[in-house]
């Protein structure tokens, strides 16, 4: 009954490659064209998927009945497409942002090549803070220079630049070194998230990701960096 949620993976003692978003992008390009994707299974047996694709839009209400994935999924593109539209931004933009200045909220770049993430985060995201994204790490490094976010949020395994060489420009640079970086990734071994951490990263997540201990981390972050700056103000202002 978990199959088609974002991020979940069985546990089971097969060797797990995935992220957990397979089935359900599956399931929401379905949705996307007016359709469904279901699934009935028999222990020991095998799984027989089932994707419907109406040549008439008034079947659609008849195939979403009853389905309890399917309608959650619906409304999850729905308020997808809603927030991009009041903010002014094309869904599939690849400069995507939303950033109110009278807001006064902490700004996130988020990085990574995967579309489907980036609009998770986006909408998981976007009610608390102002956001950027950015598809690759070259992209990244110059939007990090260009609004020096917050805090950063990037994939490890990205093409042109990966998430370990941002780490390593981001912090080696004077105007970009105090902005937290978290690191997503599925690659769980402890010589890559050493090497994460030795390039500056200051939080290391693995996928699939649990939404609520990401969120906790942004708000600690954040919140450690407003404290240290504001130490450091009344500081200077003793001297």
């Amino acid at each position: 009954e978990h199959i088609f949620e974002w991020y979940y993976q069985a546990n089971t003692t097969l060797k797990k490659d995935g992220s957990g978003i397979g089935l359900a992008l599956s399931r929401r390009f379905a949705l996307l064209h007016n359709g469904t994707l279901a699934v009935e299974s028999k222990l020991g047996a095998g799984s027989t998927f089932t994707l419907k694709l109406p040549k008439d839009d008034s079947l659609v209400d008849a195939y979403l009945e009853g389905d309890k994935h399917a309608t959650e999924n619906k409304k999850f593109i729905e308020a997808s497409i809603q927030s991009a539209t009041e903010n002014g931004i094309e869904t599939q933009t690849t400069q995507a942002m939303r950033i109110k200045p009278e807001s006064q909220r902490a700004l996130i770049l988020v990085i990574d090549d995967n579309p489907d993430i980036l609009d998770f985060l986006d909408t998981s995201l976007s009610q608390d803070y102002d956001l950027i994204q950015a598809e690759n790490g070259e992209e990244g490094i110059a939007q990090a220079c260009k609004h020096v976010p917050d805090l950063i949020i990037s994939d490890v395994m990205m093409p042109i630049k990966n998430g370990i060489d941002l780490c390593n420009y981001i912090k080696n640079r004077k105007e970009t070194s105090h902005i937290p970086i978290i690191l997503l990734s599925a690659k769980s071994n402890t010589e890559m998230i050493a090497t994460g951490y030795t390039e500056g990263a200051d939080d290391y997540i693995l996928k699939p990701f649990n939404l609520q201990l990401l969120k906790a981390r942004i708000e600690n972050l954040i919140d450690s960096r407003k404290r240290l700056l504001k130490a450091y103000s009344e500081n200077e202002n003793t001297l």
